[in-house]
């Protein structure tokens, strides 16, 4: 099952599988998947096929919590997180329950409507699986592997394009390895990094997100989360600045101008995410 670009009801694959019809979110938007048989299976890393080798851990510092209705954070990022061959894009999540179908943005610069870009995604497709997809001039890549719910506890998942290949890893393991063909990634220079929803407000996240890290490399070995810092280029939101409380702005940890935008309109609004801090 391959997303779709977001507000786009048709599904490409590059030519990986047949796009088959979508099965919408839980806000009635048909525009979740298409059924197909690229980029679905999984890596064999030790991990079982009904959720993978996921641990959990504690939060530590702040992150930022979404209602799964509307809230999201924007940044305005530029020629930043933009038009390169390999990069990586890495979140830690605490996702509320997906009912089956539903689909979850969670942090990514994609232009709604448009094959272009790439996000990260939680989707429930005969269980909790992570999703990594990347548009390149010859149609849409993914990569997906089986994710166990967390509990109380944060995993984390890096997707990563590679060229030719896009990649998740689940906690610093390799879990979905998937080839995509040697194109350039697509980026339309009016997007912006939207993390708990598209930009437009498709697909939203319900649970917490902490510590969104792009990187403008690719990531083709194990890792250990903990080791993964800024580096030239780099975006991040870490969320350790932020009270646990409504904000207008979240800072960009290393050192670029590219702030994060609490929610769509100053002040307060509905789409505005709380933040909660470990105690």
């Amino acid at each position: 099952m391959l997303l779709a670009a977001c507000g786009d009801s048709s599904s490409t694959n590059g030519g990986q599988g047949e796009g088959g019809s979508g099965a919408g979110n839980n806000g009635g938007d048909n525009t979740g998947a298409g059924a197909g048989n690229g980029g679905d299976s999984t890596t064999n890393t030790g991990a079982s096929s009904m959720g993978g080798s996921t641990s959990s851990t504690p939060l530590v510092g702040c992150a930022a919590s979404f209602d799964g209705s509307d809230d999201v954070l924007l940044a305005d990022v530029a020629g930043e997180a933009g038009l390169v061959d390999d990069f990586s894009l890495a979140v830690s999540i605490r996702p509320e329950s997906l009912t089956e179908g539903q689909v979850a943005f969670v942090a990514g610069r994609h232009l709604d409507g448009s094959s272009n870009g790439y996000y990260l995604a939680l989707l429930n497709e005969g269980g909790l699986k992570a999703r990594m997809i990347v548009f390149t001039a010859s149609g849409g890549c993914q990569a997906t592997a089986p994710l166990t719910d967390p509990g109380d506890g944060f995993v984390h998942v890096l997707g990563t394009f590679d060229s030719p290949n896009t990649r998740v890893f689940i906690d610093g393991q390799l879990a979905s390895d998937e080839p995509c063909g040697n194109f350039m990634s697509s980026i339309e220079p009016t997007s912006v990094i939207s993390i708990g929803r598209s930009a437009t407000g498709l697909f939203p996240f319900g649970g917490d997100i902490d510590d969104v890290l792009y990187l403008p490399s690719a990531t083709s070995a194990d890792f250990d989360p903990a080791d993964l810092a800024c580096v030239a280029g780099a975006v991040r939101y870490d969320f350790d600045g932020t009270a646990p409380a409504e904000t207008s702005i979240v800072a960009e940890a290393c050192g670029n101008a590219a702030d994060a935008t609490v929610g769509t309109a100053s002040g307060a609004d509905g789409a505005d995410p709380t933040f909660v801090c470990a105690r």
